[in-house]
């Protein structure tokens, strides 16, 4: 939700509504007694009251009520009453849940601040060693060439340079944490020692 915005979420929330109610076969004018939301952000009071209020002025008619939680609390609750739960895929979390809702997070704060074990955080590690040692800021502990020649061609870019678009310019999130599957191909095709160190 932090990337891609409130208006395109309700965008993306309606079409996944009318998509539902499509593959439930309900009939026109059918209303959920309630729809829940377990979205990144959920658990920040100001934003989700926003989310709850632009959803209702956009698909109200097609539910009672509409119940908020971060991305966490959903994936204890849809297996248990309460647990622990480990996001590590193109960001990170890590969440105690207990059944009556609260509990305690760490980490979780995106990739400006941390992630780590995330697809961003380990290729950005990649990149900060390979732009470091060839600076001779600091010298990398593993060579950086392979590293290095692969980042070129998996975000088609000639030198280092290229990289201040995807940097800046046209980030995307996705598409940048996508690179550990390159580092992790390298890791058992080459024996790359970076690769390995950056995953490990």
């Amino acid at each position: 939700m932090w990337i891609i915005g409130v208006p395109e979420l309700i965008n993306r929330l309606e079409s996944l509504l009318k998509d539902l109610m499509s593959q439930l076969g309900a009939s026109e004018g059918t209303v959920f007694d309630a729809i829940g939301l377990s979205i990144s952000g959920g658990s920040q009071p100001k934003m989700a009251e926003n989310i709850k209020t632009q959803l209702k002025e956009r698909c109200g008619s097609m539910f009672k009520t509409v119940a908020c939680y971060t991305d966490t609390t959903g994936s204890v609750f849809t297996c248990a009453d309460g647990g622990i739960v480990l996001i590590a895929g193109t960001g990170s979390n890590c969440e105690l849940v207990h059944s009556d809702g609260s509990g305690d997070r760490c980490g979780g704060w995106g990739h400006f601040i941390g992630d780590e074990g995330s697809g961003c955080w380990i290729t950005q590690k990649a990149l900060k060693t390979v732009f470091d040692h060839m600076d001779n800021f600091v010298e990398s502990p593993f060579p950086t060439d392979l590293v290095f020649y692969k980042m070129k061609d998996y975000f088609k870019v000639e030198d280092r340079n290229g990289m201040l678009d995807h940097f800046y310019n046209d980030f995307n999130k996705r598409h940048f944490a996508g690179f550990t599957g390159v580092l992790a191909e390298l890791t058992v095709k080459n024996n790359d020692r970076l690769a390995q160190w950056c995953i490990a």
